[in-house]
């Protein structure tokens, strides 16, 4: 019999008040499930235009709500000047940003840490070791691609598809995939693969112009930094390169963008500097640019983070450290163009979540400022931008943690008040906030988790008692909680575990139970897994089961196996499910999914079927793909757009770094007030692309 939500709420109630001491959760931490299919806007238009300001599609309701009065709705994404919508999805529909969802699709990947315990343990069908997370049994130790397999089948496969006459769409995507593998695989017969790159910026086709941009922002040495500067200021050199009479608006947004690669990957301080100088320059000489190019300049900023300097912030009249010298110089540009009212919204909303990925963490010297500055935002007399509140927001759950300072303490109650006073948008992304920064260990005065209980209750009184449009996100605030709670030495209450699974029964929204599904593979609720078995048979939407699939593979249900295999093979139409039953297939030991995914790819003439399949085995790693990938991309009898994707699927597989190199744009992203440069509606922005 199915428990009453009433029953359930009170149990979840009885964990705010309950006496008992702690409890560590038992059994294996499984890593989350991988993010939704991608947000695929902004794109379209309609939104207004002119001026500084940009007024939202549609305006949600005016001030604070109270409690026991009805929570203002959540606003449309805004449109920058210009008349562009920056947040509509594929065929001009505007995304739901109360969708929990859609900030999971952007956030996920810091949470997932499964390709690399993919490639640590091997995938070994029948291994205990592998399903309690310590390893292959008779294994090989691993399947992650070995620089053999980058520099001598990969690389060279994919400059011959640069090289051989390629359709406009594989030169794109080649270029891409083939600029992850540096610096492995070493081009013979060039002095840098730049030069693989730099002949197509003149291309008649802009969208090779802005791949051969991207491929140039991932190579990220020295000559791709001199040209990405040039191409972003729109300078003599730029235009001769690209032919044209002046750059495009766009073309300099994306390559402003793409020097936030640079800046993060570059091996030199020097290059760095560089290229922050340039975004320096851009952010206070440009006066008739689009606000395009400034959020992208902001952005690169935030990623490019320079060496301290050797002597204490400006004092007392002191001329300020150089932004393009010194983090502290760049922290003080960006709090002081945050508090800019004459700057564009758009800019000031982004520069919250680039001051907060300068910082060093819970010790760095400079967070006080940094919150203080924050907070002084979010407090002011009169009340800011509600874009900008929303990085506001989001940025205070990178910066806060649970110790029992006084900075600490103010924080996260604002960020409390923030849960009652902010419009629906707001007071989600304040839950998740709270979540984060109750659970992150602090480093200053007193109890590093001082604030995690109020934290936690704060959650739980959300997900029992709050309105229905916050609760999913407070479930997936409590995953969120658990996750860093025991990254940081806490302990777990199973009860609050077991009132997420009371509570899922309860969940009338195929949507919404996805949030429940996912806290519950963030907690690594084992015992969730009979319910989830009994969910996977009788979901009919296809979204919800294929997150139902991935918590069973993260939860180690091998019972799962049979019906996950039967998915895969139904849902060769299904591309979301797809890719879900494959990955929970993988996560399982399931030798044959990336035979099965290959062939997919060989058979199947769809866009979206194709890219699910890809999506899957780049999030496999899986060494075995690439003699496959290598032949079905060099084989002339395959359809262009299997070999294209055959392309991206070889880059994805190959990628060195533990997240994909999207993730550095995508995480905890003010996609409220997104751009083209960053995600198009056209699959042409830095977040279309793979």
């Amino acid at each position: 019999m199915r428990t009453s939500i009433a029953t359930a709420c009170l149990f979840l109630l009885s964990v705010l008040v309950c006496p008992r001491p702690l409890e560590a959760h038992g059994g294996a931490f499984r890593p989350p499930p991988p993010r939704p299919p991608p947000y695929d806007g902004p794109a379209g238009s309609g939104g207004r235009g002119g001026g500084g300001g940009g007024g939202p599609a549609t305006p949600g309701a005016g001030g604070p709500a109270t409690p026991g009065t009805p929570a203002p709705t959540a606003p449309a994404p805004a449109a920058p000047a210009g008349g562009r919508s920056v947040a509509t999805l594929v065929g001009g529909a505007v995304p739901d940003l109360s969708d929990w969802s859609l900030w999971w699709g952007f956030n996920a990947d810091p949470y997932l840490g499964l390709r690399a315990r993919v490639h640590a343990a091997g995938s070994v069908t029948g291994s205990d070791e592998f399903f309690l997370g310590l390893g292959s049994s008779g294994g090989s130790g691993g399947i992650a691609p070995t620089d053999a397999d980058l520099a001598l089948k990969a690389g060279p496969a994919l400059r011959r598809a640069i090289e051989d006459d390629p359709t406009d769409r594989l030169l794109c995507d080649a270029m891409i995939a083939l600029a992850k593998l540096h610096p492995v695989y070493v081009p013979a017969g060039v002095r840098s693969m730049s030069e693989l790159f730099l002949p197509h910026l003149d291309h008649p086709d802009q969208r090779v112009v802005e791949a051969a941009i991207v491929a140039l922002g991932l190579l990220a040495d020295g000559t791709s930094a001199r040209v990405l500067c040039s191409v972003a200021a729109d300078d003599e050199a730029a235009r001769r390169r690209l032919g044209r009479s002046r750059v495009p608006s766009r073309i300099r947004a994306l390559a402003a963008a793409a020097l936030g690669l640079v800046g993060a990957n570059a091996e030199r301080e020097d290059e760095r500097r560089f290229v922050a100088h340039t975004l320096v320059r851009l952010l206070e000489g440009e006066h008739q640019a689009t606000p395009e190019l400034f959020v992208s300049c902001v952005t690169a900023l935030g990623l490019t983070r320079l060496a301290d300097t050797a002597r204490p912030a400006a004092d007392d009249g002191e001329p300020s450290p150089s932004a393009s010298t010194s983090r502290q110089g760049q922290l003080h540009f960006l709090t002081e163009l945050l508090r800019d009212e004459g700057r564009h919204r758009f800019v000031r909303a982004h520069v919250p979540l680039a001051l907060a990925r300068l910082l060093r963490g819970p010790s760095d010297p400079e967070r006080e400022a940094v919150a203080v500055a924050l907070l002084d935002t979010l407090a002011g007399a009169v009340k800011t931008d509600r874009l900008v509140r929303y990085g506001v927001l989001e940025a205070l759950g990178l910066v806060g943690d649970a110790d029992a300072d006084a900075l600490d303490a103010r924080l996260r109650g604002a960020l409390r008040t923030a849960v009652v006073e902010e419009d629906t948008f707001g007071r989600q992304l304040a839950l998740l906030s709270v979540a984060l920064v109750s659970s992150r260990r602090g480093a200053g005065a007193g109890d590093p988790l001082a604030g995690a209980g109020a934290g936690r209750a704060l959650l739980v009184e959300q997900l029992a008692r709050g309105k229905r449009r916050l609760r999913p996100w407070a479930a997936l605030g409590l995953g969120l909680f658990a996750h860093h709670l025991r990254a940081g030495g806490g302990e777990l209450r199973e009860e609050v575990s077991e009132g997420l699974r009371l509570t899922l029964e309860e969940v009338g929204s195929p949507t919404d139970a996805g949030a429940w599904c996912v806290a519950l593979g963030l907690r690594g609720s084992v015992a969730a897994a009979p319910v989830l078995l009994e969910r996977l048979a009788r979901t009919h939407d296809a979204g919800a089961r294929g997150r139902v699939a991935i918590a069973l593979g993260l939860l180690g249900a091998r019972e799962a196996i049979g019906p996950l295999e039967e998915i895969v093979a139904e849902a060769r139409y299904r591309p979301a499910l797809l890719r879900d039953a494959a990955t929970a297939l993988a996560l399982l030991g399931h030798k044959g999914v990336v035979s099965d995914l290959l062939e997919v790819m060989r058979e199947s003439d769809s866009v979206a079927v194709q890219s699910a399949a890809v999506a899957a085995i780049a999030f496999t790693g899986d060494a075995r793909a690439i003699d496959p990938l290598v032949e079905l991309l060099e084989d002339p009898r395959r359809s262009d757009l299997a070999r294209d994707f055959a392309a991206i699927a070889l880059g994805a597989v190959c990628e060195r770094d533990a997240l994909p190199w999207t993730a550095s744009f995508a995480n905890h992203l003010n996609y409220a007030a997104a751009t083209q440069a960053l995600i198009s509606g056209k699959g042409s922005g830095i977040l279309n692309l793979r």
